[in-house]
């Protein structure tokens, strides 16, 4: 009586956690995706780089236009290369682009430029987190308010 109950209870287990487990892998990989990333040898040291706005505000937005986009520059401040590893938005309303070489000498800027698209109207704030070879990380900010008319 007991291996009657058995077998169905593992095909019922299986038919839930299988499907669990596949949709959860599937979307890590797919997450991972969006975050265009570079890799880094042994050699490659760490750096400093300095911004000098993290924080843009956009002012008023119409709801209507096409997507708004900012502007940042990183730029490097260390003896060695300067690349960036992973540029993560909190958000999907913004696109961020890497505008230059994903590695610059000291002395040159990284160019970002964060792609917001207005979806609702209302005051917003978004923040890229950019990943470098550096022992800080930089968060670039993107605020403005979002109006109807």
């Amino acid at each position: 009586m007991r291996r009657k109950l058995i077998a169905p209870a593992l095909i019922y287990f299986a038919a839930i956690v299988i499907p669990f487990l596949i949709g959860f892998l599937a979307h890590s990989k797919l997450s991972n995706r969006s975050n265009p990333e570079v890799a880094l040898s042994k050699n490659d040291s760490l750096t400093t780089f300095r911004i000098d706005k993290y924080l843009i505000d956009l002012g008023p937005i119409k709801l209507d236009t096409a997507p708004v986009i900012a502007q940042y520059s990183i730029i490097n401040e260390g003896a060695h290369m300067l690349c960036v590893k992973s540029i993560e938005p909190d958000c999907r309303c913004t696109a961020a682009l890497l505008s230059t070489d994903k590695c610059v000498p000291n002395g040159d800027s990284l160019l970002v430029k964060l792609k917001f698209l207005p979806h609702s109207p209302g005051v917003f704030q978004v923040s890229t987190l950019v990943r470098l070879n550096s022992t800080e990380t930089a968060t670039l900010v993107l605020r403005g308010n979002v109006c109807k008319q």
